[in-house]
């Protein structure tokens, strides 16, 4: 029998050494019933309609109801192209497939990224998991000296041969990696401090510090002060001179003694607004503008809380603005006459010119402390011969 001139042809396998074909409609192609003995005028319909709309590319379609049927058969056809295989991953809201291992990977591949969603710790390709975030982070991010996850878990556990290279330093015994502008800035990264160690220009090796919710540590007298957010709950223990405490069930919280009868309550159970008679009179001058017109801190002639008498404009500073790095004052007496050691419990800490005894920012020393000691040439030689392969260890 020859070859069918319809639409389709069945091949029929009877009982003799030829096979017979079975010719059918159109129609009857991809109706949902079975009309070739093995069942292929349904099996193949992926096929006829990419067929099918080839061959209208060729063509123009002049009709509407030909345009219609020609845009219907073309989104199937996509369809079935991109319908996912067994090692595929199905993005939602498209029809777009790709390989599982690009799932939890790190990177979002699908549109609304939801191959980045229920990775439930288990991250593919060597991506890192950050709990915090229930997230994972892509390898490329892991061990290149920044804390991209939360609490640095991407940081820890890494190699020399991950973490050495551009702009990246080890930390000796840990593995954690560390960005190289970290090294000698007056925070603490490493956690022996090694990052910290053998810097000239740091006259006191061990001040008190405190981890914070940002990941940096800062001195105690600053971190349990009450004026950064980001140690709120990590202290033992408030800064009495600076700080109230507020007590949480078993934990405290430092507000700064500014925020205290200020008409707002900051702790839970109100107390940082009792006794405010009381408490009155320790708030004039001492550095903390509660006035509106500044009432408060003007024609003083002391200062409360271990504040900074400015002379000239008869003001009082808060210990904290003292030797800061910043003049205050109009004659720059706040910053004249400053210790090492008012210098070195700033977060970060600040380095001491020793020929004008200001606080300087680290990065600053090099063009502000003038006539520059031997110590201070050897702190300039070591930030400026940092190589990008300078490692910890």
């Amino acid at each position: 029998m020859s070859p069918c001139n319809t639409a389709f042809k069945c091949r029929q396998h009877l009982n003799t050494k030829k096979d017979y074909f079975l010719c059918l409609r159109g129609e009857t192609l991809c109706d949902g019933n079975e009309d070739c003995d093995g069942g292929e005028d349904e099996e193949i319909c992926g096929k006829v309609f990419l067929m099918f709309v080839e061959k209208s590319l060729k063509g123009s379609c002049k009709k509407t109801f030909q345009k219609l049927i020609f845009i219907l058969l073309k989104y199937i056809s996509n369809y079935l192209k991109e319908r996912c295989t067994a090692d595929e991953y199905a993005c939602s809201q498209t029809s777009m497939c790709i390989p599982y291992e690009f799932k939890c990977d790190g990177d979002k591949h699908c549109q609304n990224g939801d191959d980045e969603s229920e990775c439930g710790g288990e991250c593919n390709n060597g991506a890192v998991w950050c709990p915090n975030s229930n997230s994972c982070l892509p390898k490329w991010k892991k061990c290149n000296g920044v804390w991209d996850c939360a609490n640095g878990e991407d940081e820890k556990n890494c190699s020399c041969r991950e973490c050495c290279g551009t702009n990246r330093a080890l930390c000796a015994g840990s593995n954690i990696c560390i960005s190289r502008e970290r090294i000698c800035d007056g925070y603490h990264d490493c956690p022996d401090s090694a990052d910290e160690e053998h810097c000239p220009g740091i006259c006191k090796k061990s001040i008190d510090t405190v981890l914070c919710s940002d990941g940096r540590r800062y001195s105690e007298r600053i971190a349990c002060s009450g004026i950064l957010k980001a140690c709120d709950g990590k202290c033992e223990q408030c800064n009495e001179l600076h700080a109230f405490t507020c007590q949480i069930g078993r934990k405290i919280k430092c507000i700064s003694q500014s925020e205290v009868c200020d008409g707002k309550r900051d702790c839970p159970d109100g107390s940082d607004e009792a006794d405010c008679d009381e408490r009155r009179d320790r708030r004039l001058c001492n550095g903390v503008h509660d006035c509106m017109d500044k009432d408060d801190e003007m024609n003083c002639r002391s200062c409360s809380n271990n504040g900074f008498y400015c002379a000239g404009t008869r003001t009082c500073l808060t210990e904290f603005q003292r030797c800061d790095g910043v003049i205050d004052c109009t004659d720059a007496s706040d910053e004249i006459g400053c210790t090492c050691s008012d210098c070195a419990y700033r977060s970060p800490p600040l380095f001491k010119c020793a020929n004008s005894g200001r606080c300087v920012k680290y990065d600053e020393v090099c063009q502000v402390c003038l006539n520059q000691t031997q110590r201070e040439k050897a702190f300039c030689a070591l930030r400026s011969l940092l190589s990008p392969s300078f490692r910890i260890i």
